[in-house]
C-alpha cells in the first residue's frame, strides 16, 4: 500500500493540528505552575532566613546588654546610702529573673540625675522580667532611672534563666553576689556564657 500524498492548493498553508495546540498549551500552563511554584518557594526560604536572622540580632541584642548589666554588677555598701539599694519606683508586673546593681551606662535618659554626683549617677538598680504578650512572652529590662521599660526579645514560648553558682545551675539568683555564669533558655536555642 502507498502513503495517500495530499495535494496543497495554491496558496494554503501548512498549519497545525488541534492536538498539537492543545499539547502546546498544556506544556505552557506547566511550565507557568512550575516556575511559578519555584518562585513561591525561593521567597518563602528568603522570608524565612529574614525572619530568624532578625531573631538572632535581637537575642544577640538581649544578651549584650544582660552581659554588659552583669559586668557592672555591684554591691551595695552599707555606709553611705546607696541609690541603688532604694526600693523601685515601679510596681512588679510580670515574673522577675533577676534583680541587681549595676555600674554599666544607663540605657534611661533622665534629665533628673544630671545635678548627682557621677558615682551615684553611674549606678542603677536594674530588674530582668518575663511577661506574657497575646500569645508569646516578652523578656522586660527595667531600670529605677527610666520611666518605661524596654522589651529585649518576644518569644512565643516563656523564655527562662539559669545561674551558675559554681557547684548547681539555680533557676532563682538571690544573693549578693553575682553568677558565675548564666544559662538563657529559648525554644530554638539555648546560650550560655561566663561571667
Amino acid at each position: 500500500m502507498r502513503p495517500v500524498r495530499r495535494k496543497m492548493l495554491p496558496g494554503a498553508s501548512h498549519g497545525f493540528t488541534l492536538i498539537e495546540v492543545i499539547l502546546a498549551i498544556a506544556l505552557s500552563v506547566l511550565i507557568v505552575f512550575a516556575v511559578a511554584r519555584v518562585t513561591q518557594s525561593s521567597l518563602s526560604t528568603a522570608r524565612t532566613v529574614k525572619q530568624a536572622s532578625a531573631t538572632d540580632m535581637r537575642v544577640a541584642t538581649a544578651l549584650n546588654i544582660l552581659k554588659r548589666d552583669l559586668q557592672g554588677w555591684y554591691q551595695p555598701q552599707a555606709n553611705p546610702p546607696d541609690p541603688a539599694s532604694r526600693p523601685s519606683a515601679w510596681p512588679e508586673s510580670g515574673e522577675l529573673l533577676l534583680s541587681f546593681a549595676t555600674l554599666a551606662d544607663s540605657l534611661a535618659v533622665d534629665s533628673g540625675r544630671e545635678s548627682t554626683s557621677s558615682v551615684t549617677r553611674s549606678i542603677a538598680r536594674v530588674s530582668y522580667l518575663v511577661q506574657p504578650r497575646g500569645s508569646g512572652f516578652d523578656l522586660v529590662r527595667r531600670e529605677d532611672a527610666s520611666p518605661g521599660d524596654i522589651t529585649l526579645l518576644t518569644a512565643p514560648h516563656k523564655p527562662t534563666l539559669e545561674f551558675y553558682d559554681g557547684k548547681n545551675w539555680v533557676e532563682r539568683w538571690q544573693r549578693p553576689n553575682k553568677p558565675r555564669a548564666l544559662r538563657l533558655h529559648l525554644v530554638s536555642r539555648t546560650c550560655i556564657w561566663e561571667l
